[in-house]
């Protein structure tokens, strides 16, 4: 996981997602097929706001993901932000809605999200 002193902290039900870069795939044959499909993208979180207040109510609503837990989303989700990390090196990331999270993945299923 990368290691960044964040000092952008989300509010309500929104996370900081570090995502995972995906290369082009080559077929056996050579072909080249890009990053062009529209895809599920996946990235591990970096921070988790508190979470929401029910509108109806006032009971506070629990956010459901963790900091650490890697998770897919659609690939045109959140809005991009940039930080530096302890090296001074760019790092890019997204924040974005708990609820824009497809889902959480295991260790081992990351290997089969990858080629989706």
């Amino acid at each position: 996981m990368t290691e960044i002193k964040i000092k952008v902290r989300p509010i309500e039900d929104r996370i900081i997602v570090v995502p995972e870069i995906r290369k082009e795939v080559m077929t056996e044959a050579g072909i080249i097929i890009p990053e062009s499909q529209e895809r599920p993208q996946i990235g591990t979180i970096l921070a988790v706001g508190p979470g929401k207040q029910n509108l109806y109510d006032g009971k506070d609503i629990p956010m459901q993901l963790k900091k650490g837990e890697f998770v897919m989303f659609g690939k045109y989700t959140g809005t991009m932000i940039k930080l530096k990390n302890k090296n001074e090196d760019e790092v890019t990331m997204l924040m974005m809605r708990q609820g824009d999270v497809i889902a959480v993945l295991d260790k081992q299923d990351i290997e089969a999200a990858i080629k989706v």
